[in-house]
């Protein structure tokens, strides 16, 4: 199972968003994105879009994959 830990500022804050599907999809996105499995690894959240998100996409579009962002994005605004 995959763990957030907050190394700086209030953990009851990562934990008030994320649930441990959450971190699972994370973690998946990540393997997916990086091409190999881990333990454990460490990041700013302010890095997470240009060390992972980034490679997560150029993955997925060579994979053939299309994401609509501005569906998804609406569906989650009505929610």
């Amino acid at each position: 199972m995959g763990v957030v830990t907050a190394l700086e500022g209030n953990q009851s804050v990562i934990e008030e968003h994320f649930d441990d599907d959450d971190l699972m999809a994370l973690a998946d996105a990540i393997v997916f994105a990086v091409g190999h499995e881990f333990s454990e690894i460490e990041f700013n959240l302010e890095e997470l879009s240009g060390k992972y998100v980034a490679p997560l996409r150029h993955a997925l579009d060579k994979a053939g994959v299309a994401i609509d962002l501005a569906e998804q994005t609406s569906e989650q605004t009505t929610q």
